[in-house]
């Protein structure tokens, strides 16, 4: 098991029949690498052109993570395990989280 800091930044418990009938259940969640000290998520400067930005992942977790949730946008110590992908590529996927700390998004005025 590894374990990363993440920026949870959406939940949604689902609580559904899937089109074969069987009942799924689980929270939907996406979030965003945060870093030791929210390093992934700075600004750079993104050239004319270029694809730049962050991208979040998705995943979909256990029904008794919801309860773990207590801020959104919230760091989280994210537990992930190594899987294996439908494309058959090794990839780590998050399983748990435990509550670190709220989230608080700043302006950074730049000059220029």
């Amino acid at each position: 098991m590894n374990k990363m800091k993440v920026l949870l930044m959406f939940t949604n418990h689902v609580d559904m029949e899937g089109e074969d009938g069987r009942k799924i259940e689980g929270v939907s969640a996406e979030y965003y690498f945060f870093g030791e000290n929210g390093e992934q998520l700075e600004s750079r400067v993104s050239a004319s052109g270029e694809t730049g930005g962050i991208r979040r992942a998705k995943v979909f977790l256990s029904p008794e993570m919801q309860q773990k949730v207590s801020y959104i946008p919230g760091i989280y110590d994210g537990t992930f395990e190594m899987t294996v992908g439908g494309d058959g590529k090794p990839m780590l996927k998050l399983v748990d989280i435990d509550f670190s700390g709220k989230a608080v998004i700043l302006e950074d005025k730049v000059e220029g």
